[in-house]
């Protein structure tokens, strides 16, 4: 089985903890491998800087964040990166965000509080595409 690269782009650090928490099992296994990024920027530029070696293969993105919120990375991402499987999510008016996500190359919305079992859903079935 191939280990999965997963990236969470989130401006609250509660999150990126709660994720390296619910995801132990999967982190403790090598099934997957967490980056932790706090806003599009330091994503998109450590995604840049390692395209030649890129392993993250499916991103989770917050939309509400300072320097660059998710919407913007995403944009970037499907024109420089179109192989990347990108999520966003938020908790804040999220009938707004459902209309906005279909238009973006995102691959679906999640409402925050994020539910972990679609999340592992997601790596699994990914992990299978792969196998």
């Amino acid at each position: 089985m191939n280990k999965v690269h997963v990236a969470f782009v989130d401006d609250e650090e509660f999150l990126h903890k709660l994720v390296k928490m619910k995801l132990r099992k999967e982190i403790a296994s090598e099934q997957i491998q967490t980056y932790h990024f706090y806003d599009g920027i330091e994503c998109l530029n450590y995604i840049r800087e390692n395209k030649e070696n890129l392993e993250i293969v499916l991103l989770f993105s917050d939309i509400t964040m300072p320097n660059m919120d998710g919407i913007t990375l995403v944009d970037h991402l499907s024109v420089e990166f179109p192989e990347l499987s990108v999520y966003m999510a938020s908790a804040l008016d999220i009938e707004e965000y459902k209309q906005r996500v279909p238009e973006s190359t995102a691959k679906d919305f999640l409402a925050k509080p994020l539910d972990f079992n679609m999340i592992k859903k997601i790596i699994l079935e990914h992990i299978q595409q792969k196998d």
